[in-house]
């Protein structure tokens, strides 16, 4: 059964609320005292989970509409600073011991992705940890927003950009729109060597 109570106050749209087991590879294999980056933050959700779960993090929140969505971010008082950027134009100028990508690197299309996977693995540190998701391609190829790209494409630019895959999971998502889809997607995790 789903669970439906988180409502995005954006778009009136319901949504799952994360699942606080699926942060554990992430947030375990992040130093004491680690600094993150939530790329594609949104209203907070997953900031608001990864903080809870571990106290000691500090946590950048990089969205398109940071600033407008400032209000969301104060009850995580481990926000330590907002970008505002469209993702294809982030540029590193800091360094991380762990991003988490979440929802996000899926509404890019796949032109984008090269120059974007290479920016994240720019901002890690070594030993470093990258977390993201994808839509798997199926029948239902054109959700508005969402770019499903085939898993093999995806490890190859995450390789290309000089990190190494360490786990690829298989679940399935929801796609939200006039009606909730579940759809293939897939969790890729990865590290930048030391």
């Amino acid at each position: 059964m789903v669970n439906r109570d988180w409502e995005s106050r954006d778009t009136k749209t319901v949504r799952t609320k994360p699942k606080p087991e699926k942060t554990d590879w992430f947030l375990d294999n992040l130093p004491e005292n680690a600094e993150i980056l939530d790329f594609g933050a949104g209203i907070g959700r997953w900031a608001s989970l990864l903080a809870a779960k571990r106290p000691d993090i500090t946590i950048d929140a990089l969205d398109e509409r940071a600033g407008a969505l400032e209000k969301h971010y104060v009850r995580i008082p481990q926000i330590t600073d907002l970008i505002e950027c469209k993702f294809e134009d982030y540029h590193a100028d800091k360094q991380y011991d762990g991003i988490w990508a979440r929802s996000s690197l899926i509404q890019l299309p796949e032109d984008k992705l090269p120059l974007v996977f290479e920016e994240l693995a720019n901002s890690l540190k070594h030993g470093g940890v990258l977390e993201f998701n994808f839509m798997a391609p199926s029948g239902l190829n054109n959700q508005e927003n969402y770019h499903p790209q085939e898993k093999e494409k995806m490890v190859a630019f995450v390789n290309a950009a000089g990190l190494d895959v360490e786990q690829i999971i298989d679940e399935t998502g929801v796609a939200y729109g006039p009606k909730q889809i579940e759809l293939p997607t897939y969790i890729i995790r990865a590290r930048k060597p030391l």
